[in-house]
């Protein structure tokens, strides 16, 4: 009695069973009366099936945030801040945050290539500044850079 009692333990920790037809059996069996098939326990089919299972979902969840991050990116440097704001940290370490940006916000221009035409209020707010206008009477250098 008490090993059919363990027998009946072991069973219903067991978490995946494949029912196999009576032609295909290749594992022990466990017989059932009166059953056209046989109920098999494959604990390393079931146990790399779990496994493939988690890592698909990994990729799948990895590569959908992947995409969102770089659907933020592209976005106006408002939203994109907006979005940013609720993006938790651990995010933008474990995303490929640098290669999207680059791709995202890389642009077309190479160095020396020439500046596409702007116009900008003066910093006294009194008249625009258009950069073709400016061209026209002498030479411009326009330099970007963080003088923080």
């Amino acid at each position: 009695m008490a090993a059919k009692t363990r027998e009946d333990t072991l069973s219903r920790r067991r978490a995946h069973w494949d029912i196999l037809s009576p032609s295909s059996r290749s594992a022990p069996e466990k017989k059932t009366p009166g059953a056209h098939f046989v109920l098999v326990y494959d604990e390393p089919v079931a146990r790399g099936r779990l496994i493939a299972g988690v890592l698909a979902s990994v990729a799948i969840v990895y590569g959908a945030s992947t995409a969102g991050l770089y659907y933020a990116m592209v976005q106006p440097p408002e939203r994109f801040g907006a979005i940013m704001s609720h993006v938790p940290m651990p995010a933008m370490i474990v995303l490929p945050f640098q290669p999207l940006w680059m791709s995202a916000r890389g642009g077309s221009l190479q160095a020396g290539a020439t500046a596409p035409d702007f116009t900008l209020p003066r910093l006294d707010h009194s008249s625009t500044v258009t950069l073709s206008e400016t061209l026209r009477e002498r030479p411009v250098a326009l330099i970007f850079g963080s003088y923080t």
